[in-house]
């Protein structure tokens, strides 16, 4: 199969590349049904991250483990010895290895009523309904915390981080916090050299043979990968340098993994909307929320409500919420459109104090539909999917349930010369389950999922992490400006 115009390209390796995954290191000869249908999912429109880490399995009965031992190059003496010299110093030799850890677990659970409206509605009470439901919502979780393990890897190991204007990252003077909304935050072309420069250098380090590279790009080993966000990425596109980049699609160049977008001197550039850290900058307004945020709560009432006049949007009971009540606020503080993030976590170690914490996993990202600045409430186009039921104090707003902030959107410039930066190591496979409904009253279907692993640094110096600011439309509700 050729591709662009590479004649001599192999068949699959494109599947191959997707092939990464977590179900990579068990033996195909020991899965189940299951494992088929989790290794395909992997091979989804929306994996961008899961593939560019290592994925092993530990040894059984392990939660750590030494990788074997690598000899290190040294130092070679080239001076002259004497003509009639009998003995000479021996030339050092050192090594190196690495350790892995696997001590932690992930899981999840899906699970309908058979009376819930989801299934007495358009499901007539069939079961098999249920069990498609409940898989393809399961199916999607594994897939969405697997992508964010990775990426919750490439950001806490990256010890290479820089801003868009060049500097080097440096908490307090380099960081989240100095990120304005200025040209001199936005990403230029020009830098990616600057990048490629310390990457070549770096490669001696880690490789002990220089500018040997691995594999980013499927088909093409010489090629580095940029992955960003969409916003960056038009920016790029608008620039003066933007006449000079390689449009994949119209070079017809079947290279394009998930979001390739276009090529410039030897980088290709991958677009993911996913790795946006909403709301992660300098922040505009911050409120607490003061009452209980349940499942099904915060979008408008279906019965007298077409979200954006098309949708009727999650389910009709009179126990839900059809907002979300606030902390004081002013009119224009929130607006429509606005995508703010709910959450429970704060941190301060990327530069903003009490900023959102990205890398929780209760940091949820919701759209605003509509505002009541009178009642201090919120609406959202969608409902709730994550609940906020535990009250706690806070200084400044007293008994809450979460924040909701609005704040800078950070734009990641992710920079991999090649794969393999950090090495999730699972002591089981990721494993479904089908309880039964033990209740005197059955009627509840549900399926889970666990694994045991552990998250770990691997090779930092084949990666760098650009953050940079870009232009925004307000969830394409707005004019396009740089905010």
């Amino acid at each position: 199969m050729a591709v662009g115009n590479d004649t001599s390209t192999p068949r699959g390796a494109v599947e191959a590349y997707m092939d990464v995954s977590p179900l990579a290191p068990w033996s195909m000869d020991k899965w189940d049904e299951y494992d088929i249908s989790i290794a395909t999912a992997f091979h989804g429109p929306d994996v961008f991250l899961t593939p560019l880490v290592n994925w092993v399995a530990m040894p059984p009965g392990s939660d750590t483990y030494y990788t074997g031992t690598e000899m290190l190059g040294g130092h070679t003496n080239h001076n002259t010895i004497a003509n009639r010299q009998r003995y000479i110093d021996a030339m050092y030799v050192d090594s190196r290895r690495k350790k892995l850890t696997s001590d932690t677990r992930w899981g999840g659970k899906v699970q309908v009523h058979e009376f819930d409206e989801l299934v007495s509605r358009y499901g007539q009470g069939n079961p098999e309904f249920m069990l498609a439901v409940l898989k393809e919502r399961m199916m999607a979780g594994i897939i969405t915390t697997h992508e964010k393990i990775a990426r919750d890897m490439i950001f806490e190991y990256a010890q290479f981080k820089f801003l868009a204007d060049g500097s080097a990252w440096a908490l307090g003077t380099a960081d989240f916090s100095t990120l304005t909304a200025t040209s001199s935050y936005q990403m230029q072309l020009a830098f990616v050299n600057q990048v490629k420069l310390r990457l070549i250098e770096r490669s001696k380090k880690w490789a002990q043979q220089a500018g040997s590279w691995a594999q980013p790009i499927p088909n093409y080993p010489a090629d580095a990968l940029v992955m960003t966000t969409p916003n960056v990425i038009y920016d790029l596109w608008e620039s003066d340098e933007g006449d000079w980049v390689q449009d994949l699609r119209q070079l017809q160049d079947e290279r394009i993994i998930n979001g390739g977008t276009f090529r410039y001197k030897g980088v290709t550039f991958v677009d993911n909307w996913w790795l946006t850290l909403f709301n992660a900058g300098p922040i505009t307004k911050q409120c607490g929320v003061t009452d209980v945020i349940n499942w099904g709560d915060g979008s408008p009432d279906p019965d007298d409500t077409l979200v954006d006049n098309v949708y009727i949007t999650g389910q009709v009971h009179d126990d839900l919420k059809r907002y979300v009540q606030l902390t004081d606020f002013d009119a224009d503080e929130y607006v429509a459109g606005d995508r703010v993030s709910i959450h429970t976590s704060r941190s301060s170690s990327w530069g903003v104090t009490n900023g959102v914490n990205f890398l929780d996993g209760k940091t949820y990202e919701a759209e605003i539909y509509s505002v009541d600045a009178t009642l201090n409430r919120l609406t959202f186009v969608e409902p709730f999917t994550e609940e906020y039921l535990n009250s706690f104090t806070d200084a400044t707003h007293g008994v809450i349930y979460a924040y909701v902030t609005k704040a800078r959107h950070i734009h990641p410039i992710l920079v991999v010369a090649a794969r393999g930066m950090a090495t999730f190591a699972a002591r089981t496979k990721v494993r479904l389950h089908n309880p039964p409904d033990d209740a005197d009253l059955p009627g509840v279907i549900r399926f889970t999922w666990d694994e045991y692993g552990g998250k770990n640094r691997w090779n930092p110096y084949i990666y760098e992490v650009l953050f940079a600011v870009a232009s925004d439309t307000r969830s394409g509700r707005d004019e396009v400006a740089l905010r």
